[in-house]
């Protein structure tokens, strides 16, 4: 099933590409479009599509900022569920009975209603993403997608730092009608239209406007140059009527077409394509390789297309209609611009997009179900950890698929404000109180009852009940509980592992439901057993890291990188100072102590805030003539580039938590204040118990230790290597395998077998 939202003819035009090629590429399949606006409810039109077109014609600039605002606060859909729901019944049922293999979504708003019907158990259907802009929004990421097929390597880059696989993501282009790439005899389509010898202007405004076609087509025909102006309003009527009341004037002509189901003959005999710069247009323009004008261009996407046309050389953006006149008339009259101008076009072309889409929805169909990987954002922690499962999993198995939750984005409110809202305030501004409440809850079976996880996590047993996994996975004590439940409650007969990287546990860890347990240290291995856990069921395989953390890094390499992104002096100390995510500790403090300390070494400290904005605008005043070469404050870093700052960094200074296994495993010394009771006090003994930093109890104390360990570097390189031996780099790697033995079966079989892969890993000298 391919659906579009007809919003503009441009996504129906890609859809009609891609149901096109998907009957050439699989004869026996049975294909069907979908326009999800065609049979919706009146209410959903008036409230979901009027709005759009009403703020695109008369008010653009505020359609620019709900869009911006949108895309910044990465919105998790166009509408309410309930909204889509209500509004597009009719589709929900045609799915349901259709009961597609493969939904590929040609619009944002279609890739909703794929996902919502996934999560309604209305199908099992793979989802592949096609984006016709060369634009994106986070909207597009959701777990339930298996494939994206992206315009060019920009969009690429956005769905990456918005989080989806990256092995997920096929450049491919935008997918077009098939005619664009046929050969056309010039005379012979010149012959057809009615068309004479002199240049032909091709002036489009796309399916639905709002263009000022009619003020740039009289502009052009008041220039007495010799032209032909073939005018397409699409289904813009006032343009249209305004169109119609022009005429030609001696050598200038014009035609308006209210229909033509030959575009692509058209494009290919035009000298010049004055057009919206809509994706799906601009695509058939590069592959008739033709030059282009871009006028009216909506608020958007279609400024970033016109973008990326303009730098490569084979259009000119236009700010008004007089512009464009200008801009029109001044390439007829300069053959030599044009011709490079439909080059440059060319080079952009790609014609088999539509058959790549095609071949990629077809493999997308899997009778296996993917690894769901649960873990929770109160932290960035946890996340990571489930990032580097999930990234190592698929460069071992490529064909695997493999989502990752936040169950966040799945809770209540309620749930939400108890497990990520009120635990990060009481850690930040209480750790005292949550030093209390952690002592508490380690010796509870639950972190919270089993009535309320099925009552305020419901959307997620819904995710689970229509993705059918073939395993699961947990990074955190309360997502091990919802797994567990998840798995009892919709009779999953699937291995689930819990994942734990801190070098404590909780009673609420252990569940009959739980076939591996993954654990960080040998100490962990011991609470399990306590707590009642089989032994047979535990591994301790260190703790679980990105994949950029494993194996050996090229440190004077990552410092020339690091050096050249930030701006750095390679010939200075680095030292790192962070809080984690959620920029948690007394960094502000931290920064503005080191940066005023004037060390001899001269250091530069980079100070990472994580998602804290404000906390990053707090430390960007902190910078000031006298240390504006030292102090950089980039915020958030994104994980892929996490492996690679360590890396290059002298020192770290920040809370522990996950970032104390990344020092280690990066051979970082690192300095840490004391935390509250906990995981990290844990962490905070080790620093000294295997000399791979220090432990401090006061700034001050922290200031002279970063002092002493500039100046003296052989205690530095003794921490490094003190990592090295203490440093597990392969967890990922070990859990990955065990998924790849275990992870397709039933969970009784995953237990027997957990035995075989034991006496492997012993028999090759390794340490269960």
């Amino acid at each position: 099933m391919v659906i579009t939202l007809s919003f503009g003819s441009g996504h129906v035009t890609a859809a009609r590409a891609v149901a096109s090629a998907l009957g050439r590429e699989s004869a026996g399949s049975e294909v069907r479009l979908v326009d999800a606006l065609e049979n919706c409810h009146p209410l959903f039109r008036m409230f979901y599509v009027w709005p759009y077109w009403a703020m695109i014609r008369f008010a653009p600039a505020l359609w620019k900022r709900f869009f911006e605002r949108r895309v910044a606060q990465r919105k998790a859909g166009t509408a309410p569920v309930w909204a889509w729901w209500f509004g597009c019944k009719r589709l929900f049922r045609e799915i349901e009975s259709f009961d597609p293999d493969v939904i590929v979504c040609c619009e944002v708003g279609a890739c909703e209603i794929g996902v919502i019907a996934r999560r309604k158990g209305l199908t099992q259907a793979s989802i592949v993403n096609t984006i016709t802009d060369f634009e994106a929004e986070p909207i597009w990421i959701q777990p339930e997608v298996s494939s994206y097929a992206v315009a060019s390597e920009s969009v690429a880059s956005q769905l990456r730092e918005w989080g989806a696989p990256a092995d997920a993501i096929n450049f491919v282009g935008i997918p077009l009608n098939e005619k664009f790439r046929a050969d056309v005899n010039i005379d012979d389509a010149r012959a057809s239209f009615g068309f004479d010898e002199r240049p032909v202007v091709l002036l489009m405004g796309g399916g639905m406007g709002p263009t000022n076609m009619d003020l740039v087509a009289k502009g052009l025909l008041a220039t007495g140059n010799g032209m032909q102006i073939v005018a397409l309003p699409g289904k813009d009527k006032r343009v249209r009527r305004r169109l119609n009341y022009l005429s030609g004037n001696g050598d200038a002509l014009l035609r308006v077409l209210d229909w033509t189901d030959d575009i692509a003959a058209l494009m290919k005999i035009s000298s010049v394509l004055v057009t919206k710069p809509g994706g799906v247009t601009l695509a058939e323009a590069a592959v008739c390789g033709r030059p282009m004008v871009f006028f009216d261009a909506i608020p958007g996407p279609e400024e970033t297309n016109a973008r990326q046309f303009v730098e490569a050389g084979a259009a000119r953006l236009t700010g008004s209609a007089a512009e464009t006149v200008a801009v029109v008339a001044g390439l007829l009259q300069d053959d030599s611009t044009r011709k490079r101008m439909a080059e440059n076009a060319a080079a952009l072309a790609r014609p088999d997009a539509a058959e790549q889409i095609a071949r990629i929805a077809l493999e997308a169909k899997s009778d296996d179900g993917p690894v769901l990987i649960v873990a929770i954002s109160n932290g960035a922690g946890h996340t990571r950890v489930a990032n580097g499962i999930a990234e190592t999993i698929r460069l071992r198995e490529p064909g695997r698929q493999v989502k990752v939750v936040d169950v966040a984005d799945y809770m209540s409110r309620i749930a939400r404000f108890t497990h990520v809202t009120a635990y990060l305030w009481i850690v930040k501004n209480a750790p005292a109180i949550w030093g209390r409440i952690d002592r508490y809850q380690k010796g509870q079976e639950s972190t919270s009852p089993d009535w309320f996880y099925r009552r305020n996590c419901r959307k997620i047993f819904d995710l689970a009940r229509s993705m059918r996994p073939s395993a699961i996975v947990a990074t955190e004590v309360g997502c091990c509980e919802i797994a567990a439940l998840i798995k009892r409650d919709l009779g999953l007969d699937v291995p689930l592992v819990a994942v734990n990287s801190d070098p404590d546990t909780d009673k609420a860890w252990v569940k009959p439901e739980v076939d591996l347990y993954c654990f960080a240290t040998g100490t962990c291995v011991d609470e399990l057993v306590s707590h009642g856990a089989r032994r047979d069921r535990i591994v301790d395989w260190g703790p679980v890291l990105a994949s950029g953390f494993a194996g050996g890094r090229d440190r004077e390499a990552d410092r020339l990188e690091v050096c050249r992104n930030f701006a750095l002096d390679p010939s200075r100390p680095i030292i790192l100072i962070a809080g984690g995510g959620e920029g948690i500790g007394r960094i502000e403090e931290i920064a503005g102590r080191l940066a005023e300390a004037r060390l001899d070494t001269a250091p530069q400290f980079v100070v990472l805030t994580g998602t804290n904005e404000r906390l990053r605008d707090r430390c960007l005043r902190l910078i000031n003539r006298e240390n504006a070469d030292s102090l950089c404050v980039p915020g958030w870093i994104d994980e892929r580039q996490m492996p690679r700052l360590m890396g290059a960094a002298d020192l770290l200074v920040s809370k522990l938590g996950n970032m104390f296994n990344e020092a280690v495993a990066s051979e970082l010394p690192l300095i840490a204040l004391e935390p509250p009771p906990g995981a990290e006090r844990l962490q905070y003994n080790l620093l000294a118990q295997w000399n791979v930093g220090r432990p401090v109890k006061t700034i001050d104390e922290l200031v002279e230790t970063v002092l002493r360990l500039l100046n003296e570097p052989g205690e530095s390189e003794e921490m490094r290597e003190n990592a090295r031996i203490y440093g597990r780099k392969d967890a990922s790697a070990r859990l990955a395998d065990w998924l790849s033995i275990n992870g397709r079966g039933v969970s009784s079989r995953a237990v027997e077998e957990t035995e075989t892969y034991r006496g492997r890993e012993v028999s090759s000298g390794l340490v269960v």
